[in-house]
């Protein structure tokens, strides 16, 4: 239990500073953010929810990010208040819907403020605490300010939001003794000392600047061995003269100047010689400056202390969103700490009931059925494909489709200069021209940096910004939509001129023109006739981009849909932490983080 990590002292008489649940009249205690002027469309929306998993709809509704790749500020200003000869407790709740993939779940607390309207970037805070990622890059932020200054801790705090749909609970203890307790679901995760694990203070001792080291101090530990001499046939010329040149008969010296003759490689070189190194008996080792008192070094006993703490809020960017922050208390009382971490516990563990009981009750339908439950020895369960599988096997599907294209591309344009000066099908040769002229653009435009595509950026004028990452403009996706569209309509064009050229007799001037061609003899021939491994090329080539392209266009259009679609029918899995019966995700889109949750100024 929490009592049993943070109950080390009982205080007589608590005071809770600040305490919100988010229910009813939460807009009136909260201030909406508008720090980015001029640019309302990257401030993304609050909502309250209590998300896809919850005990209790109304009591476990939170404070939740509601859309993607947004910046998000709130907050909330209180009778400010210092924490002068107390301990400090800050805690909260923080559940993440969705893996993030970049952005921050942390929580300011900071001094009074009298317009909370532009809290944001640039807002001063005492202390931040939370969890952050940017993909692979994790941690639980614990930031003091201290002399105008954002102090880090040295050494990371362990990242524990892990889990879709999981509430973890963050509980910061800060005591007037300068010593800080975290705590993340009750476990203590950290214990120590604001002197120790910050730089908040300069160090104790230093070098002293004055030590000199000794002139006659050797800190080279090897030497060359005064006894080893070069050999006598060691060749360190690389080039000698050519023994067998002369100099030629017709050779003028006083015309021609001095001959010279000409060099070639010396077989008998064997490179630069070097004494071999043997230790050095006067070695004294890696010479260090004595250490002294530090005389900038003064003691701060008050290290903890804020003498102004006056609102809390949440400055975050998300790529993914969906993150719901509830049962924040700010209080010096850790049995009022203690109190609203019931309420943590209380969502947690019925969860858990649930999760069992729609276990069991699915077992019960099975034994009503007669099949046998997973768990039956012998029994056969239906497959499940998870959705990470399906987008694994979709993306593997699409190399390889991929390479199977570029390989029908090459035998195409193998056909085609084969048959380049053949009096041949007119439309066909044109066909195979369009389809080279779209493989070089495909090939030019899809060149992607960090700032998006090529082709996004000449016909679009659009290019991603790292630095303020906004969603795909709808001319980019419209973009995105009409180079598969158009090669899908043209494979088809493709597969109607082959079916064409296939029906000998037809007359050249009625249908496709072209579509046979014209003998010696002033007869005409089909192209079936004429080049029939072109025409074998174009339809499978056409043939299989076709499906191509559907499916370039399912992965650009509507793939994340359908695997929902499937997900709610049961076909596939979205996440094992998710129970059965949840409610429709909501659909995530991919993004990058302006950088990492660093503390800002």
């Amino acid at each position: 239990m929490l009592g049993g990590l943070l109950l080390s002292a009982v205080l007589i008489e608590g005071k809770i500073y600040f305490s919100e649940t988010f229910g009813e009249g939460w807009q009136q205690r909260w201030r909406l953010s508008t720090w980015k002027e001029g640019h309302a469309e990257k401030m993304g929306k609050w909502q309250t929810s209590a998300g896809k998993w919850y005990r209790d709809e109304v009591e476990d509704a939170g404070l939740q990010t509601a859309e993607i790749m947004k910046f998000y500020a709130i907050s909330a200003s209180f009778e400010p208040f210092s924490n002068e000869g107390k301990e400090l407790i800050v805690q909260y709740q923080a559940k993440y819907e969705k893996d993030l993939a970049c952005g921050g779940g942390y929580l300011k607390l900071g001094p009074s403020t009298e317009d909370l309207s532009k809290f944001g970037d640039s807002t001063k805070y005492n202390i931040m605490f939370g969890p952050d990622q940017c993909n692979a890059e994790k941690r639980t932020h614990l930031i003091f300010r201290y002399g105008g200054r954002n102090f880090l801790k040295k050494a990371e705090l362990p990242y524990k939001q892990e889990g879709e749909g999981l509430s973890h609970l963050y509980t910061l203890h800060l005591k007037p003794d300068n010593t800080v307790r975290v705590l993340v679901d009750l476990d203590k995760i950290y214990e120590g000392s604001l002197k120790d694990d910050w730089e908040m203070l300069p160090p104790r001792e230093i070098a002293d600047p004055k030590d000199q080291k000794p002139s006659d101090w050797l800190d080279e530990e090897m030497m060359e061995d005064p006894a080893d001499v070069k050999p006598p046939d060691w060749v360190e010329s690389k080039m000698m003269v050519d023994p067998k040149a002369g100099k030629p008969e017709e050779w003028d010296d006083e015309e021609d100047g001095e001959w010279d003759a000409p060099k070639i490689e010396n077989p008998n070189f064997k490179g630069p010689w070097l004494p071999r190194k043997i230790p050095n008996p006067d070695y004294k080792g890696t010479w260090k400056a004595r250490i002294v008192p530090n005389p900038d070094f003064s003691d701060d006993p008050d290290l903890y202390k804020y003498s102004d703490i006056g609102y809390v809020g949440f400055d975050v960017w998300q790529v993914k969103g969906g993150t719901i922050f509830d049962n924040i208390i700010i209080t010096d009382s850790l049995k009022e700490a203690e109190d609203m971490a019931q309420k943590w516990k209380a969502l947690r563990e019925g969860l858990i009931a649930v999760e069992a009981a729609e276990a069991a009750e699915a077992a019960n339908r099975s034994d009503a059925d007669g099949t046998a439950t997973p768990e039956t020895p012998g029994a056969v369960q239906a497959p499940v494909l998870h959705m990470a599988c399906a987008m694994c096997m979709f993306a593997s599907l699409l190399c390889l489709m991929t390479i199977v294209s570029i390989g029908l591309l090459v035998y195409l344009a193998y056909e085609y200069t084969k048959h380049s000066t053949d009096n041949c099908d007119v439309p066909l040769q044109l066909w195979v021209q369009v389809v080279s002229l779209t493989a070089l653009f495909n090939l030019a435009c899809n060149q992607q940096d960090r700032y998006g595509t090529l082709g996004a950026r000449i016909f679009c004028g659009w290019s991603f910004d790292p630095e303020n990452p906004e969603r795909m403009p709808m001319r980019v996706q419209a973009y995105n939509l009409l180079v598969p569209i158009f090669t899908a309509v043209w494979n088809c064009v493709g597969l109607y001129w082959v079916s064409q050229a296939k029906e000998p007799g037809k007359d050249a001037h009625k249908g496709v023109s072209g579509t046979v061609s014209v003998s010696e003899e002033g007869e005409f021939r089909p192209c079936s006739e004429v080049a029939p491994g072109l025409l074998s090329a174009v339809h499978a080539y056409a043939s299989f981009n076709l499906t191509y392209s559907f499916f370039i266009l399912l992965g650009v259009a509507g793939l994340s849909q359908i695997l929902f679609w499937l997900a709610r029918r049961g076909l596939i899995r979205v996440s094992d932490a998710a129970p059965p019966g949840s409610l429709e995700r909501n659909t995530e889109a991919r993004g990058r983080h302006r950088g990492r949750g660093d503390p800002p100024s």
